[in-house]
């Protein structure tokens, strides 16, 4: 499979500015992603989103699949393998 190399276009007049703008799409792009696992959170658990502890439990649950998926499946230290 060949890439094409060449210079990166340049949109808004300075490669620095375009750099910055690409960053904030992304981070937008992630937020959004975010909000939609918490609303999916809330609705499943059946939270309502104006009690002030049900969003942190819906935070926490996120979290929680966050970091379940980040995990290895397999055993994380030597004397777990048996």
């Amino acid at each position: 499979m060949k890439t094409v190399r060449g210079k990166r276009p340049v949109y808004l007049g300075d490669a620095h500015t375009d750099r910055l703008l690409a960053a904030v799409v992304v981070l937008t792009q992630e937020v959004g992603v975010l909000q939609r696992r918490v609303a999916a959170l809330e609705a499943a658990a059946g939270i309502e989103g104006d009690d002030p502890g049900a969003a942190s439990i819906a935070m926490s649950r996120l979290v929680n699949e966050l970091t379940a998926r980040a995990e290895p499946a397999g055993p994380t230290r030597q004397g777990d393998a048996r």
